[in-house]
């Protein structure tokens, strides 16, 4: 299991997130648009894996798993496509930050978040769950209730990653990530016709930066978490 970072730049901007639900239509998922091989992080995270697995940036190769909410192949999850192996990858960035997460298993998920200002309207929508919303409560507006919703959100979205559907894809407000407490948590996710448990742990990077990995619940998440530092 690895992560690797790269160099940050700062980020202020506050926090704002828009999350709409379905309308009915057979799949809630989100695409994500341009393809991880042609993304503008792609040749980063070509170069990381490459250096992780003792290969040349040219012989790696990212495409696209299939959706495991309606099959289609233009919005799944992120995957390793050349070398053909049974690894799982996951890809993040925020404010100059990029986060690669590489493991064995069926699926892995990180999401990294510079820590910024978190607005009162986040604390009334529909992307927290009821509990979660009274730990915020709980803290004056401030450092400490910015981290516990970064570590709320982190959690999450590294679950939705690991999943493979995207964030409209899941009732976000169903998915409790228990920010009270320290990592790791086991979360789980109800959605795609099915139920799947998560071992989720927090990473202590910088601390400017929130960061959240999710691992299948099982052995493949007693394996230790190996940081690589920024190149």
């Amino acid at each position: 299991m690895v992560v690797a970072l790269r160099e940050p730049r700062r980020s202020g901007r506050p926090w704002s997130c828009s999350v709409r639900r379905s309308s009915g239509a057979p799949c809630r998922c989100s695409p994500s648009g341009t393809p991880p091989s042609s993304s503008r992080r792609a040749p980063r995270a070509r170069r990381a894996i490459g250096a992780l697995l003792g290969l040349a940036p040219e012989g790696i190769v990212l495409g696209r798993g299939r959706c495991p909410g309606c099959g289609a192949e233009d919005h799944g999850p992120p995957r390793l496509a050349r070398p053909a192996l049974p690894l799982a990858i996951s890809l993040s960035r925020s404010a100059g930050w990029g986060v690669l997460a590489l493991g064995a298993g069926p699926g892995i998920g990180v999401d990294a978040e510079a820590l910024r200002p978190v607005g009162a309207s986040l604390l009334t929508g529909s992307v927290l769950t009821e509990a979660e919303r009274a730990h915020l409560r709980a803290h004056p507006a401030g450092a400490l209730r910015e981290a516990a919703f970064h570590r709320a959100w982190t959690r999450k979205e590294a679950v939705v990653k690991a999943v493979g559907v995207g964030l409209v894809g899941t009732a976000l407000d169903r998915l409790e990530t228990r920010p009270e407490r320290a990592g790791p948590v086991r979360l789980t996710h109800h959605g795609t016709g099915r139920t799947t448990r998560w071992l989720v742990e927090d990473l202590t990077v910088d601390a400017r930066l929130a960061v959240a990995l999710a691992r299948p619940e099982g052995p493949a998440a007693r394996g230790p978490v190996h940081l690589h530092p920024p190149a």
